[in-house]
């Protein structure tokens, strides 16, 4: 169970760096295009991840 929580924990961490990084991204490069390229990445491997 501890080792479970420890990966939820990282993932979220990993999450949050990948976002705030993409965020820098989209405020520098002002191209949307990107941002929603690397969105529908994301939600892809956690529908591969999870489900």
């Amino acid at each position: 169970m501890q080792d479970g929580l420890a990966l939820v924990c990282w993932f979220l961490f990993v999450i949050f760096l990948y976002f705030s990084t993409l965020v820098r991204l989209f405020v520098f490069t002002r191209k949307p295009g990107y941002v929603i390229i690397h969105l529908n990445v994301v939600f892809f491997l956690m529908d591969t991840v999870f489900f």
